[in-house]
């Protein structure tokens, strides 16, 4: 979850959301969500290089992810179907 009122180090820049989040190998395809309202952002595409365990040092750790929003518009113009994602949290 990122809240992107309070995690200021995000941006979008064409088609990625850059965070400074850690990510690994393994881990491309895992879910964004704004954590102020639940719903789905993006989905993990890809990161710096790391290959030890994540650290708060420079360079600073950081992992992109396609946004749900350009997905959705690409799958709509390929197939002429509208798609939205339905979210459920549980605690």
């Amino acid at each position: 979850y990122y809240n992107q009122a309070r995690d200021s180090h995000w941006w979008e820049s064409g088609r990625g959301i850059r965070l400074n989040i850690c990510s690994r190998d393994g881990d491309s395809g895992g879910p964004l969500f704004d954590q102020t309202n639940g719903k789905g952002v993006g989905i993990l595409s890809g990161g710096n290089e790391g290959d030890e365990d994540c650290y708060s040092g420079e360079p600073v750790e950081y992992s992109v992810y396609a946004p749900l929003s350009e997905i959705f518009a690409d799958l709509q113009a390929r197939t002429g179907y509208s798609f939205r994602l339905i979210t459920t949290t549980v605690w």
